[in-house]
């Protein structure tokens, strides 16, 4: 989230797009009336070549001027031409710097829009890893309380277990015991059945 921050607010390229294509009809415009420009002022460029000094007054003139100038007007008129194409010229530079700035924005934004869409794919990535994780812990969970209760349940019946097996034991040895006993039950009874023998055979 901290870098998406530092990527700054998305930028809107297609505003870009259109402020450069702007851009770019008016320099098609500028262009155009350069290439005009340029024409004109040759026109009156070849006009001016034609001129002719009059011999007798000293005065220049054009004769059989195609544009119907006198020679002053015709250089009257190279002169504002040479200003326009200066003018326009300047135009086509602010314009080419313009259109070289937005085109650099674009990419600049786009390159942005590219590393916030990346990083919003990874966070989402993340998010899902952390969902899952999430989801497995819980079942970790389950299995380690089910895994608690087995271990309590078979504590519980090894504690049983065991107290059978102390049972079993005390009735085997009590067993034991009283076979023990019944032994010398009949040692004592024969010994009474030989006295009670020899008493009477005597």
């Amino acid at each position: 989230q901290g870098q998406l921050k530092a990527l700054g607010s998305e930028v809107d390229t297609s505003k870009l797009y259109a402020q450069r294509k702007d851009l770019r009809a008016k320099l098609n415009n500028a262009e155009t009336e350069l290439s005009e420009s340029k024409r004109v002022k040759s026109k009156i460029e070849r006009e001016l070549d034609g001129k002719v000094t009059c011999p007798d007054c000293g005065s220049d003139f054009i004769p059989k001027s195609e544009l119907g100038l006198t020679y002053n007007e015709a250089l009257q008129l190279k002169e504002e031409s040479e200003a326009e194409i200066a003018k326009i010229e300047k135009q086509i530079e602010s314009l080419n710097k313009q259109i070289t700035d937005v085109t650099k924005e674009i990419s600049i934004a786009e390159e942005q829009s590219e590393k916030r869409a990346t990083l919003k794919q990874r966070i989402e990535n993340g998010t899902r890893k952390i969902a899952n994780l999430d989801h497995e812990d819980k079942l970790n969970d389950k299995d380690i309380a089910r895994c608690n209760g087995e271990i309590e349940k078979l504590t519980k019946q090894k504690k049983e277990n065991t107290a059978i097996a102390n049972i079993d034991k005390k009735l085997k040895q009590l067993d034991a015991d009283r076979k023990e006993q019944n032994k010398k039950h009949k040692e004592i009874e024969a010994r009474y059945e030989m006295i009670a023998f020899w008493q009477f055979n005597m």
